[in-house]
């Protein structure tokens, strides 16, 4: 992982027709947690420009990629933001609650997301317990009645 990488991918996407910063930032890291074995649901916001990323069916916490700081009643794990000027920690009860980033620390942001996995799967007590968890959620989210789907759920897209 280098940040010239990005740095240098970044201007060469500049070029692309239609595709924001928001959505380049989006696809990197689709991209790179499809190499460490992620699975990544994507859904688009209908009202904004926030593009919000499940890991795991949510078992590797989530990310919401937007111009704007968002809702104060939700609370994303990771957040990286356009216009950001540094990392913030908000902690509750002396645990990190969730973080902001900058999109000048999208390898930070990256390598967070990664560790979250790894310390999630030691919680589950190893890969074949995270991934039985993982594959009761999806059960649970293909049994539910469409009009009792979470939005994100409804509307999301597995991209990984």
């Amino acid at each position: 992982m280098q940040p010239d990488n990005w740095t240098r991918k970044t201007k060469e996407k500049r070029m692309e027709k239609g595709m924001s910063e928001l959505e380049r930032a989006a696809a990197f890291i689709i991209e790179k947690c499809g190499e460490e074995g992620i699975i990544v649901h994507r859904y688009d916001a209908k009202t904004s420009r926030s593009i919000y990323l499940k890991f795991d069916f949510g078992l590797g916490a989530s990310l919401r990629i937007s111009d704007h700081r968002g809702i104060e009643k939700y609370h994303y794990k990771f957040n990286l933001i356009q216009g950001q000027n540094r990392i913030v920690t908000v902690r509750y009860q002396n645990q990190t609650y969730c973080r902001y980033y900058p999109f000048r620390d999208i390898w930070t942001c990256l390598h967070d997301i990664i560790l979250f996995r790894k310390e999630a799967i030691e919680k589950h007590g190893g890969i074949t317990n995270y991934f039985h968890e993982m594959e009761k959620i999806r059960q649970r989210i293909e049994r539910l009645p469409e009009e009792k789907l979470h939005p994100f759920w409804k509307h999301g897209r597995r991209v990984v």
